[in-house]
Parts: structure tokens; C-alpha cells; sequence
């Protein structure tokens, strides 16, 4: 009796992990993405069509680079006049950046 048992059991829990993996994704309550983090996605989308390299890593020390230098020059700016500013500043001289 104990090895009926124990298959039950472990049925019951098997039945009762998939039902909780089935709720975790129905009608989740989804977040906006940072204002920030989108405006920094256009930046690097463009730093990214511009660039040789198709890896994310130097496509964003490019970017950050840019924008580190536009923050520099323009601190009173809002973040996503900066981001614009950057957009320009590399459209402007790209292999400054690359």
C-alpha cells in the first residue's frame, strides 16, 4: 500500500505545479517600461544600425558613450532631450563612437 501511496501523491503535486505554471501567465497585470530605458532603446537602435558590429555589447558602451558626453555638455536638459541631442551628435560623426 505505501507504493500506491506514494504514486498518488505525487500525482496530486504534479497536478497541482501545472495548474500553478497555467495561472502565473493568464491575465498577468502588465507595467509600463522606464521612460528612461525607452528612450535609451532609441539611442541604441540607432547607434545599432549604424554599426558594423551586430553584438549588443559594444552597440551599447557606443551609445552610453555618446549620451555620457551629450549629459556632459547639456545637464539641465530633460533625459530624453539628451537622448535626442545624442541621437544627433552621432548621426553627426558615427565613427567618433565605433
Amino acid at each position: 500500500m505505501t507504493k500506491t501511496a506514494s504514486k498518488k501523491s505525487s500525482k496530486d503535486t504534479s497536478k497541482k505545479s501545472s495548474k500553478k505554471a497555467s495561472k502565473k501567465g493568464s491575465k498577468k497585470m502588465r507595467r509600463e517600461l522606464n521612460a528612461k530605458l525607452v528612450a535609451f532603446q532609441k539611442l541604441r537602435k540607432v547607434v545599432a544600425e549604424a554599426s558594423p558590429v551586430k553584438a549588443i555589447g559594444p552597440i551599447a558602451k557606443a551609445a552610453s558613450k555618446v549620451l555620457k558626453e551629450v549629459q556632459a555638455a547639456h545637464p539641465n536638459k530633460s533625459y530624453d532631450e539628451q537622448v535626442n541631442a545624442a541621437i544627433e551628435t552621432f548621426k553627426g560623426n558615427p565613427k567618433k563612437y565605433l
